[in-house]
């Protein structure tokens, strides 16, 4: 992406795009989370950030719970492409395809709320079966 071939470089156009996209979307709020080897939030956490999903016998809650489970999960995670985004507001809607490295590939869909510019909330839905047939 750092790349010279181009000018400007190839992560700047992609960096420029994204500002067009956002300011396209005059007031509506907007999250990013960007997935490359590992997923990571480009928009910031709330401090009161809550996470649910299958695998989560109680919500996260708090930023640093949050990243810490992002940061356990993402070793396991060989590929994770994004199908389809469907945006409400400050809600969206993204419908995901993710490969372990054991070869499992689910489709799974996760919700995010906005608050003030903020990932304030994140549930994930998948179906949990998959990964937990090798487990027994």
């Amino acid at each position: 992406m750092r790349s010279n071939d181009f000018q400007p470089t190839r992560l700047d156009r992609a960096r420029f795009k994204v500002m067009d996209l956002v300011a396209a979307r005059t007031g509506s709020r907007t999250a990013l989370i960007a997935y490359a080897g590992s997923a990571h939030t480009v928009l910031p956490l709330t401090d009161d950030v809550v996470f649910t999903g299958p695998m989560q016998p109680e919500p996260l809650t708090g930023e640093a719970a949050v990243r810490q489970h992002i940061g356990e999960i993402a070793p396991f995670v060989a590929r994770m492409d994004r199908k389809q985004t469907l945006i409400n507001g400050d809600q969206a809607a993204v419908v995901l395809e993710f490969e372990g490295l054991n070869g499992v590939v689910i489709e799974g869909v996760d919700l995010f709320r906005v608050r003030d510019g903020r990932i304030c909330f994140n549930q994930s839905f998948f179906d949990t079966r998959p990964l937990l047939a090798g487990a027994r």
